[in-house]
């Protein structure tokens, strides 16, 4: 994972969702569409036009919600609750290593506001979680094989 800062900080068009999708793939945030600007969605939901995005790299994103946001997975996204912006919501990188004491820990929090006292507060709980899948797993060996 490479940690990428969110360029747009705005409780109606920030991209923290795109920040934390870039630094778990390594990608320019340029090359992925900001799906929390609506303009970009175009009333669409916005996993949607991400997981468009995505199709090159033979990935889309799912999702899950609540108390279900746990995953044994090595790296994820988790949705919370705004700390800037009420009523909205913040995307965070997530890691799980169940040899540590706290499995899930947030490994980086694309937000310039991200050292600021509270946060952690915030961290303790997701309303929701997403996670890449491979869409055709024998793209991936017939992508190895040439």
């Amino acid at each position: 994972m490479k940690p990428v800062a969110q360029l747009v900080d705005s409780p109606e068009n920030g991209d923290c969702f795109r920040a934390c999708v870039a630094s778990i793939l390594e990608l320019d945030p340029h090359a992925l569409p900001n799906v929390g600007d609506p303009a970009v969605r175009g009333g669409r939901y916005f996993i949607s036009v991400m997981n468009e995005a995505l199709a090159p790299w033979n990935m889309q994103l799912m999702y899950t919600a609540n108390e279900q946001c746990y995953w044994e997975m090595p790296v994820f996204i988790w949705s919370i609750r705004s700390p800037k912006y009420e009523g909205k919501t913040h995307a965070v990188v997530v890691t799980c290593d169940f040899k540590r004491e706290k499995p899930w820990q947030v490994a980086w929090d694309p937000s310039p506001y991200r050292d600021e006292p509270g946060r952690e507060a915030f961290y303790a709980k997701p309303v929701a979680a997403y996670f890449f899948v491979v869409v055709d797993p024998r793209a991936l060996v017939q992508r190895e094989a040439q």
